[in-house]
């Protein structure tokens, strides 16, 4: 049914309700249904819309929707951004500590071994080997191949990761308040969703839920970035370390965007002035 028709139709539906409030009688309702009856027909010898220019309409209309869901998911994807940058602002407040926001571009699912990603800023952005990749204050990675464009990042799940990181223990749990409540281990990946804690002495006092932050040893990661927490641990006192299983602390294989901490130093502009 064209336009014309249905606003015809709708014309008599309308009449016709108002001559029975009027209280007109049914055949004067039907004299009236009749006059309108030619105007009916002429419509349908006027322009209507034809069924292409209504799957044009259509087709417009989903356009317009998907634009609208796109600029929905961008204005979400820089909410969270603009929350981790605050968060890792809110820990590293230096201003010479620069951070190049980074979206995930691909990856590198198809080998059991590795747990890498690749991100769409490069050495043009000055990104260099060896700088962190975090979201908020919890380290994600560190790249491990730099082009112009582009670069490439190893995951803490990724075996060739190694990270130095301290071990906080809470302070109601220290037997010696005065002793620092840190110990040191190093974070290993291993192909898993879950990483391990190496080099901890069995002597040393561990809990589950206790956390992992960088101890920036190597000058490369900034120290204090949080790596996650103590999911499991195992004594065993014939060996001499203990086996400690820890949670990443953010879904890496859910972040479709992260930041990379430039290892360049940005000195503040009152130390350069001095200079």
């Amino acid at each position: 049914m064209s336009l014309w028709h249905r606003i015809g139709c709708l014309v008599l539906l309308v009449s016709g309700v108002m001559a029975l409030q009027s209280g007109a009688s049914w055949s004067g309702g039907r004299r009236a249904v009749h006059r309108l009856l030619p105007v009916v027909r002429v419509g349908s010898w006027l322009p209507s819309l034809s069924r292409g220019d209504s799957e044009g309409m259509e087709a417009e209309a989903r356009r317009l929707e998907l634009e609208v869901v796109s600029r929905d998911h961008e204005i979400r994807a820089l909410r969270e951004q603009v929350a981790a940058l605050a968060e890792f602002r809110g820990r590293f407040p230096e201003r010479w500590i620069e951070v190049v926001p980074a979206d995930v571009v691909f990856r590198r699912d198809l080998d059991p071994f590795r747990a890498t990603f690749s991100l769409d800023r490069g050495s043009a952005d000055g990104i260099e080997v060896g700088d962190a990749v975090v979201w908020g204050a919890a380290l994600v990675g560190q790249v491990f191949d730099v082009d112009r464009t582009t670069c490439q990042a190893r995951l803490l799940t990724d075996p060739k990761m190694r990270v130095p990181t301290l071990v906080v223990e809470p302070t109601e749990t220290r037997e010696d308040p005065a002793r620092p409540g840190r110990s040191i281990g190093v974070l290993v990946g291993r192909s898993e969703p879950t990483c391990r804690l190496e080099f901890v002495p069995w002597t040393t006092r561990l809990e589950v839920g206790m956390h992992l932050v960088t101890s920036g040893f190597g000058g490369e990661i900034p120290p204090g970035l949080v790596c996650g927490r103590i999911a499991a641990v195992e004594n065993d006192e014939s060996a001499p370390f203990l086996e400690v299983e820890v949670e990443p602390a953010v879904e890496i294989d859910r972040l479709t965007q992260v930041l990379v901490v430039r290892r360049q130093v940005v000195r503040p502009e009152s130390q350069a002035e001095e200079d």
